[in-house]
């Protein structure tokens, strides 16, 4: 059997998808990802995968992160915690004595 070097279509990533997707790839196609809902692409990683001896090439590093909602306000009269401040997280307020 002789090897055509063809990949399947590429999977969808947690973080996102391919932008366009065709009925076959060949060796030295590439498939650029874009961000899901919730996600910042990260411009300094590579988004890119290209079809290689019938496989995809892996990503080194996740190109996109969830979205950062900053810092939450400061009370006059209280705390904040914040461990985090992605999309998601949970900032808690207390007052206080007094």
């Amino acid at each position: 059997m002789n090897y055509t070097g063809a990949c399947s279509k590429p999977n969808d990533l947690p973080y996102a998808a391919p932008i366009s997707e065709n009925d076959t790839y060949e060796d030295g196609d590439q498939v650029t990802y874009s961000c899901l809902t919730n996600y910042t692409y990260v411009p300094t990683l590579n988004n890119i995968s290209t079809c290689e001896n019938g496989s995809w090439s892996a990503f080194s590093e996740a190109f996109c992160r969830l979205l950062d909602c900053g810092l939450p306000d400061v009370l006059i009269n209280g705390n904040v915690k914040c461990p985090d401040t992605v999309l998601g997280s949970t900032a808690t307020y207390t007052c206080l004595e007094g």
